[in-house]
C-alpha cells in the first residue's frame, strides 16, 4: 500500500494485472539544495586546482631561475679561477648623466628622442661582463618603452664577450640587439647573454679579500615584471600573480689557481 497522500499512477496490462507507482519527483527546493551543494564542490575542487597550478608555476620559475644564476655564477667563477687576472670594475666618468665614476652611461633611442642606461662592466682578462641592474630582459622584437625611465626594459642585462685588447675594456650598450655591434665601443667576439627572458640582474659583486688573495662573488637575478618584484629588499611581493615571481641569490668565494 502507498502512503495516502502520494500521487500514483495506474497501469493496466493486458493480463488484467494492474500496478502502481508513484509519479512525486522532487521539488523546486530540493533542486536548489542539490545545485548549491554540487557548485560548492566545483568551487571547492577549482581553487585547490588553481592553487596546485599555481605552485607548480612557482617551483618551474624558482627552478629556472636558481639554475640561471649558478651557471652564471659559474661561468664568473672559472674565469676568476683560471685566468689568473684581476678583476676589475671599469667604465667611464657619467658624462651628461650625473653619475659617479665607475659607471658608463649608454644612450638608446626612445621613439624619436634618447634616453640614457648607466651600464657597469667587470673585466676579468680578456673577458669582459656587461651588466645593467634591474632592467627586465625582453626580446629583441620589442620596444623600450615605458612610463617611467627607470622601469624600461633591457635587451641584455648581464652580457658576456671577449675584447682583443684588455686595456680598452668598457662596457657595452646592452640596449642595443646586438651589442657588439657598434662601433663606437671597444669590439668584442663570441659575445653571450646569460640571463633568459623576463629576468633582471638585482646585484654584481666582486669584492677582492687581500687577506686571504680571495674574490667574494654575489649575484642576485630576478624572474618577474615590475609590479610583482620588490626590488628594494630582493624579494617577490606578495600580490597576484607572485606566483610568476622568482628570486635567487647566490654568493661564493674564489682563489686564482694561476
Amino acid at each position: 500500500m502507498l502512503p495516502f497522500n502520494s500521487r500514483r499512477v495506474k497501469i493496466v496490462m493486458k493480463n488484467n494485472h494492474t500496478f502502481y507507482y508513484r509519479s512525486e519527483g522532487f521539488t523546486i527546493i530540493e533542486l536548489m539544495v542539490s545545485l548549491v551543494v554540487l557548485s560548492t564542490i566545483l568551487l571547492i575542487v577549482t581553487i585547490a586546482l588553481m592553487g596546485i597550478g599555481n605552485i607548480y608555476d612557482k617551483g618551474q620559475i624558482t627552478s629556472v631561475t636558481q639554475n640561471i644564476t649558478t651557471s652564471a655564477l659559474n661561468d664568473i667563477v672559472g674565469k676568476i679561477e683560471f685566468s689568473g687576472n684581476t678583476p676589475n670594475l671599469v667604465g667611464a666618468s657619467g658624462q651628461n648623466c650625473n653619475t659617479p665614476n665607475g659607471l658608463w652611461c649608454q644612450s638608446y633611442q626612445i621613439g624619436s628622442s634618447f634616453a640614457t642606461g648607466r651600464v657597469y662592466a667587470y673585466c676579468i682578462g680578456n673577458y669582459r661582463y656587461s651588466f645593467v641592474l634591474n632592467r627586465e630582459v625582453v626580446g629583441t622584437s620589442s620596444n623600450l618603452t615605458s612610463s617611467a625611465f627607470n622601469q624600461r626594459p633591457t635587451y641584455h642585462a648581464l652580457y658576456v664577450d671577449e675584447v682583443n685588447n684588455a686595456a680598452s675594456c668598457i662596457p657595452l650598450d646592452l640596449f642595443n640587439t646586438n651589442p657588439e655591434s657598434s662601433p663606437s665601443l671597444s669590439p668584442g667576439t663570441n659575445g653571450r647573454e646569460l640571463l633568459l627572458q623576463n629576468m633582471r640582474l638585482l646585484n654584481f659583486t666582486i669584492t677582492p679579500n687581500t687577506t686571504t688573495q680571495s674574490y667574494a662573488i654575489s649575484l642576485t637575478v630576478a624572474y618577474g615584471n615590475d609590479d610583482v618584484i620588490n626590488t628594494k629588499n630582493s624579494t617577490c611581493k606578495a600580490t597576484s600573480g607572485q606566483q610568476f615571481c622568482a628570486v635567487s641569490s647566490m654568493s661564493t668565494s674564489v682563489m686564482m689557481r694561476l
